[in-house]
């Protein structure tokens, strides 16, 4: 793929028109969930997003903001260019942990802005932030002048990874926190400071 090829990928989103915005954050007993809303919202205000957040919401909260944000996104009379939904809160592999500390799927958050359930949103972009433990494992890091190779994936990562994607889901970037199985740095510190 040449350089034109990319401009041209890259250009087919019109990113001229509204762009909107939802952060769920669950603050109980979450060390950097204030960092994150103070970051969160100098993001979206500085490039211009019309933007809700929802502090502490239960899960039926949840499912209910993220319903609501994808009604009124459906229903917006207004060109809206691209969405943001960012979720900050403990979790484990694919779940997140609400203010009542039931759990919410992952999918059950990003599965509302395919194409079926959210068609104004078809063929422009989504983007998830999952700030969540997705696991018990910690990963220590590796020292700066290591020249450690990564580890090699095992086959329950390699299945899980393929299982994941519906096909109505797409033109979406959903970034997490931490790798699959493994827990948030911030948790492990607050663990190590138990």
């Amino acid at each position: 793929m040449d350089n034109s090829q990319i401009q041209q990928d890259f250009d087919r989103y019109d990113s001229k028109g509204q762009r909107r915005a939802l952060m769920l954050c669950i603050k109980k007993d979450h060390k950097g969930a204030d960092g994150n809303l103070v970051i969160m919202k100098k993001l979206f205000t500085d490039y211009g997003f019309l933007y809700e957040i929802e502090i502490n919401p239960t899960i039926e909260g949840m499912k209910k903001t993220v319903s609501d944000f994808r009604d009124s996104i459906n229903r917006s009379e207004e060109n809206i260019s691209c969405v943001f939904v960012v979720t900050t809160s403990h979790g484990n592999r694919d779940v997140i942990v609400g203010a009542d500390n039931k759990r919410l799927l992952v999918k059950d958050i990003i599965e509302p802005f395919g194409d079926e359930l959210c068609p104004k949103m078809k063929g422009k972009p989504k983007f998830f932030i999952i700030n969540a433990c997705r696991g018990q494992n910690t990963d220590f890091g590796v020292p700066l002048d290591s020249a450690a190779e990564p580890p090699a994936e095992d086959e329950d990562i390699r299945t899980y990874r393929s299982s994941r994607v519906p096909p109505c889901i797409n033109d979406m970037l959903v970034a997490y926190s931490a790798m699959t199985g493994s827990v948030h740095v911030v948790c492990r510190e607050v663990k190590e400071l138990e």
